[in-house]
């Protein structure tokens, strides 16, 4: 994990959570379009119903990066960042 990341906001990608899995990623966005240098989202994705991959090319279109923080069974937890 990077030195020094203020973890600003939690997005949970769950089956229970969502009925439609684009509002997740929307919100992703949104977060994402505000998000400063040393600040963080933490995502919660259950793979079994999203792609970490989408995650992942979000956070490069909005110049952030992406670090699994852990994972078990289908969930895994990532850092998105700048």
């Amino acid at each position: 994990m990077p030195d020094k990341v203020s973890i600003v906001a939690t997005v949970t990608m769950t089956r229970q959570k969502y009925k439609c899995q684009y509002i997740p990623l929307v919100r992703l966005a949104s977060l994402l379009s505000k998000l400063d240098e040393g600040e963080g989202i933490e995502v919660i994705v259950d793979t079994e119903r999203f792609n970490v991959k989408s995650v992942e090319a979000l956070a490069k279109a909005y110049q952030a990066k992406v670090k699994e923080k852990s994972s078990e069974g289908p969930m895994v937890t990532l850092l998105v960042y700048r």
